[in-house]
């Protein structure tokens, strides 16, 4: 991470002590002094964008804290302070928004020159609660730390989200262990859906809550970070709870995820980045940024690639083979395997400055990315073992001791260990199979500042789509594909008075979002339209920040919401108090409440690829026509759903040691009501006859059983409002820096997250879900411990260990891995970065093993599960084997 410096000469840099003030929370930073005679002059700047900051206010102090002169910066940032005689003093400069910055100053061999102070934006006061989550960073606490692109990069990361889960309070659902596999953000143990992703402020991809079925191929559980590339991004901001959302949505009962894209920079810059690794890894990118007169620009074009765990190859999927041992069957079953990942991001933004108030940015992104699903992801395989325990033993009479398989010379009866040995192996989902997401942003932007008033327009179009395929095929069965289309459109404006001790806001916004799409037929042949869904949702917003002392902050912040088809208009208020009796010190209570719509569904019947349909053989071998088995097998419309409504309370201390050392605790609770959860209705009708022969075909091959029509029971998920979750954690996270050039940086995160009051058709649904325990795959505890060194010489090292306790997305045992980078600063502005991820190839694991996860808890309707080899969700999918990464970067400046 770059540390806190001045550049001593004609021009100073405040930013780097403003920087250290904003992790510390003190109200000045005490630098080396420079000196000026005369009348000094200067501009004050965003350090983010390098924008002028107009109206802040500049004093001279002396060095016992008394005002000597003062003036405020002009529309251009500029200043003037006159000193009335030699001696030594200080610069102490604040803005509205921003962190107080102080450099001292002495009248001793004056230049001629001003000064560049660059301010870092106060977020803590601003949005209490917020957790700033810098790419690379390793620490939950509140900080403003800004770590660049090349950071990022020298992580070793394919997406952004892939730094995310490294995080306290953060998890990754879906396969994100696979270098390209799905990728969903958990919040505080909640579902993806429950939290919103923004691209610089507005929602992005799917909003509202997900019902989402379990363990489902191509379950869509809101923003897919597998189409989240990091070229364009600056940072990435993550704040937790209740009221998270911005003036565009507050639709967010766990929290947000704002990816911020980069600003036009002061000055022209360019920087090119060239990246190689293991696992075929190459990434390229270009980035141009600066200013041009009136004009400001920023151009980022960057693709990134890997092949994963799977370079590409024919693999016999033997897992696959049920009870059918002819050669035909293996040979449809042996397909070409790869987990080739190409993702691809592009940026444009310009910013017009009209006055030096008044600004007009427009900027157009796009992100997509394309997966080779048989390798990514899709790699599941059945062990001996589990193969074993499963073997269909006495399914026929005429092997009453054995298994009777169907061979090229007609049956043959076969030990079960035999058996086994032919019928264990790979078991993934298909040839052909790939999965390809595009996200399309268009925004534009007006800001202007009229005093004390600073008023802003907003208004942008979001295209999502997620396109899942799958080849017709012996393991796959007919050809199926889908495309979900999300198209949004928004519009907000705002209008905020900032006085001496008071700022007050107000705001509205408009938001529609419609779903379309298609989808093959049950039998593969031709599409089918998807009646469009639509939602539009109206929001006004006021927020109020009170500071009746330097020492004392009030925030308030609501929404009241309504939405089209919800007769319900909702009010979501927000309180917040932040009080520091020192300057080190800093305690933080806040309390929300938020309501969550229920995210615009599909009106078709989504069947599951029949490769995909893992039946549970032995409830179908106990079952007759007085006790059908259930057997899920896709998803069905819901109606008449309500939002969720979440409350949360949340207190923090953050306190600043002597050296840059600092430590924050943050203690919550919060309760999510009216549910969504989904539950298994029988399919009825709406099950087209066309799918049941192959339905019924799969339970033959995989089973190795041919039940009676009437013992079976084919149902869909569909979602309903039922169930509450009580969520209770504690986060302790910070730096201790050891010496100028050695620091170590902490985290540890308890969370808990217990589900009540699911209903039986929950629970039959879903063996892992059970009322009262902590919720499957979410880790009660998680630990960080990194060790960071910088040289004089402009190397860098980081070491990060990572630890995450049982009951974790992988299903492994409570499990520990690390991650190392090293960065070398060269002459003529290039840098060279290594990273390895995984150093100790811990838990690397290629496939997915079937029924060799830990085992779970399961609800009172699973009992026959309590055996892991029998508990349906049960796979151990291990961590990512090693891979290491070199790139080089060349600035321009």
């Amino acid at each position: 991470m770059p540390r806190p410096s001045f550049t001593f000469g004609p021009r100073v840099s405040a930013a780097a002590a403003a920087l250290a003030f904003a992790a510390s929370g003190t109200s000045a930073v005490r630098a080396s002094p420079v000196a000026f005679v005369g009348p000094v002059r200067g501009d004050v700047r965003d350090r983010a964008d390098g924008g002028p900051i107009a109206g802040a206010a500049i004093a001279l102090e002396l060095p016992s804290g008394a005002k000597v002169s003062s003036t405020t910066s002009d529309g251009e940032g500029a200043f003037a302070l006159a000193i009335p005689h030699a001696g030594s003093y200080r610069i102490v400069t604040r803005a509205r928004g921003y962190r107080d910055a102080s450099v001292p100053l002495t009248t001793e061999g004056n230049d001629g020159k001003g000064l560049d102070i660059r301010l870092v934006r106060d977020r803590e006061l601003r949005e209490i609660g917020v957790t700033v989550v810098h790419p690379g960073d390793k620490a939950s606490a509140p900080s403003d730390r800004s770590i660049g692109q090349v950071e990022l990069a020298s992580a070793g990361s394919l997406r952004a989200g892939d730094s995310l889960g490294k995080l306290s309070g953060i998890d990754l659902t879906g396969d994100a262990a696979a270098p390209g596999g799905d990728e969903y953000v958990s919040l505080r143990g909640l579902r993806p859906g429950e939290s919103q992703t923004f691209l610089d402020g507005h929602p992005i991809g799917p909003i509202g809550v997900m019902g989402t079925s379990p363990d489902t191929d191509g379950t869509i559980e809101g923003f897919n970070y597998q189409d989240a590339p990091y070229f364009a991004l600056r940072d990435i901001d993550v704040i937790f709870g209740a009221g998270a959302g911005g003036l565009m949505s507050g639709d967010a009962v766990a929290g947000t995820v704002n990816l911020r894209t980069f600003d036009p920079t002061a000055s022209a810059q360019a920087t090119l980045q060239q990246g190689l690794g293991t696992q075929g890894r190459a990434f390229t990118a270009l980035r141009a940024t600066g200013t041009d007169g009136k004009f400001g620009y920023v151009i980022v074009h960057g693709v990134s690639g890997t092949y994963g765990e799977f370079p590409g190859g024919q693999i016999a999927q033997t897992g696959l083979r049920g009870t059918d041992f002819t050669s035909q069957t293996l040979g449809e079953s042996t397909y070409h395997v790869s987990g080739d990942y190409v993702l691809r991001n592009e940026l444009a933004k310009f910013v017009y400055s009209a006055t030096s108030n008044t600004k007009v940015a427009f900027s157009a992104y796009d992100a997509t990315s394309w997966a080779d699903k048989t390798g990514e992801g899709d790699n599941d395989f059945n062990p001996y073992a589990y193969t074993l325990a499963n073997a269909p033993v006495g399914a026929s009479p005429a092997c009453p001791h054995g298994v009777l398989v169907t061979a090229n010379s007609g049956s043959d009866c076969l030990s079960p260990a035999a058996y086994a040995a032919g019928a264990s192996g790979p078991a993934g989902g298909g040839p052909g199979a790939w999965q390809a997401l595009r996200n399309q942003d268009y925004d534009g932007r007006l800001t202007s500042i009229a005093g004390p008033r600073t008023f802003a327009l907003d208004v942008f179009s979001d295209q999502y789509s997620v396109l899942y395929h799958r080849d017709a095929s012996a393991a796959s069965g007919p050809l199926d594909t889908f495309l979900n289309d999300w198209s949004t459109q928004g519009v907000s404006l705002s209008d905020e008075f900032a006085g001496r001790e008071n700022s007050f806001g107000l705001g509205a916004a408009w938001l529609r979002q419609s779903l379309g799409g298609n989808a093959t037929s049950p039998n593969g042949s031709g599409l089918i339209e998807s009646a469009p869904a639509l939602r539009i949702e109206r929001s006004v917003y006021a927020n109020d920040v009170f500071m009746p002392t330097q020492q004392l902050s009030f925030l308030f912040n609501a929404w009241l919401k309504s939405a089209s088809g919800d007769a319900t208009t909702r009010f979501d208020p927000r309180v917040s108090v932040i009080y520091k009796p020192e300057p080190s010190d800093a305690f933080r209570l806040t309390g929300g409440e938020a309501s969550d719509e229920p995210g615009l569904q599909s009106d078709r019947v989504n069947l599951l690829p029949v490769g995909a349909l893992n039946p549970n053989c032995g409830a179908i071998e106990r079952a007759d026509a007085s006790a059908p088995a259930p057997i899920d097998v896709g998803s069905g419309p819901s109606a008449h759903l309500s939002a969720e409504s979440g409350s949360d309370l949340e207190a923090g201390y953050d306190h600043r040691f002597a050296g840059n050392s600092t430590v924050g605790v943050t203690v919550y609770d919060a309760n999510i009501a009216n549910r969504l959860v989904t539950g298994e209705f029988a399919a009825g009708t709406q099950l087209p006859a066309a799918a049941v022969p192959a339905l019924f075909a799969r339970i033959g091959q995989f089973c190795g059983l041919a039940p009676s029509p009437q013992a079976i029971t084919f149902t869909l998920n569909r979602a309903f409002n039922a169930a509450t979750a009580r969520l209770r954690g504690l986060e302790v996270a910070g730096r201790a820096r050891a010496s100028a050039h050695v620091a170590v940086d902490y985290a540890y995160d308890v969370q808990s997250i217990v589900l009540n009051d699911l209903p039986d058709m929950v629970l039959k649904t879903d063996p892992t879900l059970v009322n009262g325990i902590q919720v499957f795959g979410v880790p009660l505890h998680k630990a960080t411990l990194g060790l960071e060194v910088e040289t004089r010489g402009g190397l860098s090292v980081d070491l990060d260990g990572h630890a995450v306790g049982p009951n974790n997305p992988q299903q492994l045992p409570g499990y520990a891995y690390a991650d190392v980078s090293l960065a070398q600063t060269l002459p003529k502005q290039t840098s060279i970065a290594v990273s390895i991820a995984n150093l100790f190839n811990s838990h690397a694991q290629t496939y997915g093993l079937v029924g060799y996860g830990l085992p779970y808890a399961t609800n009172s309707f699973s009992g026959a599960s309590s055996n892991p080899f029998l508990q349906q969700f049960n796979e151990r999918y291990g961590l990512a084997p090693r891979a290491l990464s070199v790139s080089a970067t060349l600035h321009y400046r």
